[in-house]
């Protein structure tokens, strides 16, 4: 158990559920924002394997009420494993850490910003629904603004934190997100995405008769796009080591087009019916079917495409020197057919019975009238390796000739990565790994002779399902087809000199990656 964080209590946090996703396609006007602002935010990685514990601060930098989602996703697939909401006030700063205590993974905060569910922030904890729970101690994260609000919307009053520090009701903001499936002015709850109804309070009707004439009044709430009002930065940290190292999350400007406002209520399966203003959106394909804010992700991809991911490497086992490298790929959760890959891991199937009509038909009690595969992600994406040292160290000459240098070998080596998040262990077979990753693949690279250089990964997708066209979006239980071929990425660099005698000696820094082939070939925006 990581003694660095004592547990604050416990909270019956959101359930989860498979849904179908959107092949609406609107305006791609998502982009990187170099700026580091943005109204959506990835957090290339978390994890809490072992002593590990990962934070992460979200600021609002704008003088409007936020609704931000706050959404963990494991790293095998991309599933939906941990979200609740935030409503942050104007200048806000939203603090919390995901951790592991005995199989238990929470997240934990002493914030007091209002949340939906109420409880995330009256207990300080929301614990990982069992649904997707297994295999989640390692994934990314997403931060999506789901819309804002002046200071005359009652979502903004119950937010404000005031002169005391503590917001005046979240109780009553936290009725912004319950399902209005009727779309009733007697009931509370979100009606679209752009429109919420919010009840008052005794205390509400005293500070603002005009809006609350009683404590039973339901007021509409109007919420506007979230701008690029956001600022998200992270953390990793090892309670064994002493290590702690992190960066700015990547930002997208321009996602949202219009507010893409949820419920947090549980979705009820089996009843005919699907919520389409459920948690499970905004994603990074933006908000509901139901709105507007729909096919988002092709402007993602533009945006974070790569072709070659560059960054350093160091396996000086000498001074206790690791490099691993994170490459995370979001969004493949788009390119799935959620409902059916749903039912089969229900079945007690994998992804691999995702594959084909046989396979599906096998796992399935019931046959599904659907074509020949589930699954068009990127996924496994093949990487052809080169790498050098700091001296452009080449390995030996061939016999009877001369090379050009840098050259390692004739031709670089290859890996498949299999995971929306992956982990990159650079060893000399000696070292230890940085992250204790259990979706690694580990590259020698001791042949060189050399402790540290730098090192280029090409990315090929493998787009056989979708570009063979398997899959025709009709409906909005399709999966997104894309002609794009450039993989979205992001991730870093973490670099560990670790002391096993003096803990407290030990330190790391984080690197994130350069890219060639995406829509900025400078790095990430820096810490």
């Amino acid at each position: 158990m990581n003694t660095n964080f004592k547990p604050l209590g416990l909270v019956a946090a959101v359930a989860a559920a498979t849904a179908g996703y959107t092949g609406v396609t609107q305006a791609q006007d998502a982009e990187f924002a170099g700026t580091g602002l943005g109204d959506a935010a990835i957090v290339p990685y978390y994890t809490v394997q072992g002593d590990f514990v990962t934070g992460v601060h979200i600021t609002n930098t704008s003088d409007l009420t936020q609704v931000v989602k706050l959404r963990f996703r494991r790293a095998s697939d991309s599933m939906d494993a941990l979200d609740f909401n935030i409503i942050m006030s104007p200048f806000d700063m939203w603090t919390g850490f995901i951790k592991d205590d005995d199989g238990t993974i929470s997240v934990g905060t002493s914030d007091t910003s209002c949340t939906a569910p109420l409880t995330v922030q009256a207990t300080g904890v929301a614990e990982m629904p069992d649904i997707f729970r297994e295999g989640a101690e390692e994934g990314y994260i997403e931060i999506i603004g789901m819309g804002s609000a002046t200071a005359d919307q009652l979502i903004a009053i119950g937010s404000d934190h005031g002169t005391t520090g503590t917001p005046a009701d979240c109780a009553s903001v936290e009725t912004n997100f319950f399902r209005n499936a009727t779309g009733s002015t007697a009931a509370v709850g979100v009606v679209s995405d752009t429109v919420s109804h919010q009840s008052c309070s005794a205390g509400l009707a005293l500070a603002v008769p005009l809006l609350c004439p009683t404590a039973t009044t339901i007021v509409p709430q109007n919420l506007l796009p979230a701008g690029d009002a956001l600022n998200v930065t992270y953390f990793v940290r090892s309670a064994e080591t002493g290590t702690e190292f992190g960066s700015r999350a990547v930002h997208l400007s321009g996602f949202g087009v219009s507010a893409m406002m949820s419920n947090q209520e549980i979705i009820v399966t089996g009843t005919g019916t699907t919520d389409f203003l459920s948690f499970l959106y905004p994603n990074l394909d933006g908000g509901s079917p139901a709105g507007a804010s729909t096919g988002r992700f092709d402007g993602v991809r533009t945006a974070l495409g790569a072709q070659t991911v560059i960054n350093e490497w160091s396996t000086n086992s000498a001074n206790a020197v690791s490099t691993d490298w994170v490459v995370t790929m979001p969004g493949q959760y788009l390119m799935l057919n959620l409902p059916v890959y749903g039912a089969i891991l229900d079945a007690g199937g994998s992804i691999d019975n995702c594959l084909s009509a046989a396979e599906i038909a096998a796992i399935l009690p019931v046959p599904v009238p659907l074509p020949l595969a589930c699954d068009a992600r990127d996924l496994p994406v093949e990487v052809a390796i080169r790498f050098w040292d700091r001296e452009e160290q080449k390995t030996t000459t061939p016999q009877g000739g001369l090379v050009i240098s840098p050259a390692t070998t004739d031709t670089p080596d290859t890996a498949l990565l299999e995971n929306e998040v992956n982990v990159i262990e650079w060893t000399d077979g000696v070292n230890a790994p940085v992250l204790d990753s259990a979706y690694a693949t580990s590259f020698d690279v001791s042949a060189l002779g050399a402790p540290n250089g730098w090192a280029q990964l090409a990315v090929t997708s493998d787009k056989a399902a979708g570009a063979a066209g398997v899959f025709i979006p009709t409906t909005v239980q399709d999966i997104r087809v894309v002609d794009e071929t450039l993989v979205p990425i992001v991730g870093f660099a973490a670099w560990e000199r670790s002391f096993a005698n003096n803990p407290g000696a030990s330190y790391g820094r984080l690197i994130d990656h350069a890219y060639v082939g995406a829509s900025t070939t400078t790095t990430a925006p820096a810490p």
